[in-house]
């Protein structure tokens, strides 16, 4: 090779395979509750503590949101999930937060059919 000539480039005649060809992509099934002990047990036993934090708070995290979406829903649907909650032992790290929202479930509902008294009704009703 002369020292003018510019190297020409061997891979271009062959094409390039895409890095996600014959993977599955998009949204993935999620992780059954025997997968999410699997993979902690996995964890445990290698000393990976970081991992097995940083697994721990994902997993937490998709509860909250779980908790969250519960939380917009009326308080006629939202009572009964919360009760299940609140009873099952896997939820244990929620258990309070869980209680607090059951009580603001209730309240809700104790206030749903309150009208608040005209000022013309309480001045009747004091004489």
């Amino acid at each position: 090779m002369r020292s003018n000539e510019t190297p020409v480039a061997v891979a271009a005649d062959k094409p390039r395979r895409p890095w996600n060809m014959g993977k599955l992509t998009g949204q993935k099934p999620p992780l059954q509750p025997k997968h999410v002990r699997a993979i902690r047990t996995r964890l445990q036993l290698a000393k990976r503590r970081r991992d097995l934090a940083l697994f721990n708070l994902a997993i937490d995290s998709k509860l909250r949101d779980c908790i969250w979406k519960i939380v917009e829903d009326t308080p006629d649907r939202r009572i009964p999930i919360l009760d299940r909650m609140i009873a099952d032992p896997r939820f244990a790290n929620f258990r309070d937060a869980a209680l607090t929202l059951r009580a603001e479930a209730g309240r809700q509902m104790a206030l749903q059919d309150f009208r608040a008294p005209h000022p013309s009704e309480i001045n009747k009703a004091a004489r």
